[in-house]
């Protein structure tokens, strides 16, 4: 398993992630930023467990503002 954490306050809006993780990622058109879409509020940030497989290698390379972790869980 992997937690996907997305940080909002560093989300700049580029949408790498709706682009490589639509199953994971949406855009929020209420402030332009991506949001994480079954995300739980952690703190500011929001984070989900999801399976190894559903994360792509290059998610958080991608992400132009620092907004996205990967974590990698031991079950």
């Amino acid at each position: 398993m992997k937690k996907v954490t997305h940080l909002p306050s560093k989300c700049i809006g580029c949408m790498a992630c709706v682009g490589l993780a639509p199953h994971l990622f949406e855009a929020d058109n209420s402030n332009g930023l991506s949001k994480l879409i079954k995300g739980q509020a952690d703190g500011e940030n929001f984070s989900q467990l999801v399976e190894d497989k559903q994360v792509p290698e290059v998610l958080v390379g991608a992400c132009c503002g620092g907004a996205i972790e990967v974590e990698d869980i031991n079950d």
